[in-house]
């Protein structure tokens, strides 16, 4: 294999290898959504249960914390659905193509070789900056879930630990 060949493949694997990036980040992204909609569930539950006894009163100290919980909740789902926004991936054009393709259409191998991996060189440039973005949404959604879930263990602790009962 010749170097051109080599630098061509190379540039093939590594195009491939963003698509199957962009797929995973995007596929995190909905998973990311699904546990935090199942853990702002675990929390309104709680919220209904302790709500519902009538001989029990919640800490003052809980309801920011509530707002603070769901609001990093809501966050790290709208970051996560970022992740799945359809970002300008660089593509070929078409017609350009095909008008290349006319006019050296008598060429070396060599020369048509080096004007398609420069090409592909350029879609990878696109991929990775597209996919470098949605890489942030997506470690600032999880970032925001972790802070939900750290507020939300500290709500349940406040909830058992600090309500108070009165009496009957």
């Amino acid at each position: 294999m010749d170097g051109d060949e080599v630098y061509s493949t190379f540039l093939t694997e590594r195009l491939d290898a963003q698509e199957a990036r962009k797929a995973s980040l995007e596929q995190r992204g909905i998973i990311v959504i699904t546990t935090a909609g199942a853990l702002a569930t675990l929390l309104l539950a709680v919220a209904g249960v302790v709500t519902s006894q009538k001989d029990y009163g919640p800490p003052a100290s809980v309801t920011p914390l509530l707002v603070a919980t769901a609001a990093a909740f809501l966050f790290a789902a709208l970051l996560a659905l970022a992740t799945n926004l359809p970002l300008r991936y660089r593509e070929i054009d078409v017609p350009t193509t095909l008008a290349m393709m006319q006019a050296h259409w008598g060429e070396t191998s060599t020369s048509a070789l080096a004007r398609t991996t420069a090409t592909r060189a350029a879609l990878l440039r696109g991929a990775q900056r597209a996919n470098n973005m949605k890489s942030w949404l997506l470690v600032a959604a999880l970032g925001c879930e972790a802070i939900a879930l750290v507020l939300l263990v500290v709500v349940v602790a406040l909830l058992l630990g600090q309500g108070t009962l009165t009496a009957r």
